[in-house]
């Protein structure tokens, strides 16, 4: 059986990496679309390369215009690399538009969905991920949940058990992927605590951004933060002079790129 994996996102890439290798691991026929959501090469190429991903093997151009003409345009060309891959099962991940165009790229040429994230709900119909989340396991053949709270969630609305499979944390195996090699970093204070903060929710008003860190700096009283800035997120320290320094007073702020963490690393070794 050949799937195919549609990533296009930071959070997806990381998720991504252990798919890759427990795939080759098994011999499976695993393919790659990168549907380039994210363009910019700090959130997207070097993803790739210290996560040490293969090469995606079909590419989406990076996309211009409104936010519908975006989504338009990848839905046709996801369609483009499915019909050239032409996949068994399509598995998508999250919540992002890459997740939500690549599920309906799928289902219009009539192959089989799975949704890794599936049952996910934060409550608020405000946010652009809710939506996606909820569309996307609507269309979905395989609901793939990362935690039991999941799949109440989505039998609460409906779903039939039969195509619920609670398969654990995607994230927490990546970790593991890297534990090793971030245990020997010197360059922070140990234990460390690593912070995102990127969602226009929490990044696009100051007052509110700031807040937030606030509170995360005073629960993280005398520890090291490092904090690989997404570039939504550096804008808004940018454009308003943000010193994150001086809000925590009581360890220190380590601001990096956003693959930061990841480039003096490649995955362990180990099994």
């Amino acid at each position: 059986m050949r799937f195919v994996s549609i990533v296009g996102a930071r959070p997806n890439f990381i998720k991504l990496a252990p798919i890759v290798r427990e795939a080759a691991g098994r011999g499976l026929d695993h393919r790659i679309i990168n549907s380039n959501q994210h363009s910019d090469e700090e959130m997207n190429r070097r993803f790739f390369q210290a996560l040490s991903l293969p090469e995606p093997n079909f590419i989406c151009k990076a996309f211009n215009g409104s936010p519908a003409a975006r989504f338009g345009r990848m839905i046709e060309t996801i369609g483009i690399g499915l019909n050239t891959i032409r996949p068994d099962m399509v598995l998508v991940y999250g919540d992002v538009a890459t997740t939500a165009a690549g599920a309906i790229a799928a289902r219009l040429i009539n192959l089989p969905v799975a949704h890794y994230g599936a049952g996910v709900r934060s409550g608020d119909d405000n946010m652009l991920e809710e939506f996606n989340r909820k569309l996307v396991d609507s269309v979905s053949d395989l609901l793939l949940t990362p935690h039991e709270s999941c799949a109440s969630n989505l039998i609460a609305e409906g779903v039939s058990g039969r195509q619920i499979f609670n398969v654990g944390n995607l994230l927490v195996d990546a970790a593991e992927l890297f534990d090793e090699r971030f245990a020997a970093d010197q360059s922070f204070g140990s234990p460390y605590v690593l912070v995102t903060l990127h969602r226009p929710e929490t990044v696009d008003d100051p007052d509110r951004f700031i807040t937030i860190f606030e509170a995360i700096c005073e629960g993280c009283e005398g520890l090291d933060i490092v904090f690989p800035i997404h570039p939504r997120t550096e804008r808004l320290i940018n454009e308003h002079r943000l010193n994150l320094r001086q809000v925590h007073k009581s360890g220190q702020v380590h601001a990096i790129p956003t693959t930061g963490i990841l480039s003096n690393y490649g995955p362990s070794k180990r099994s």
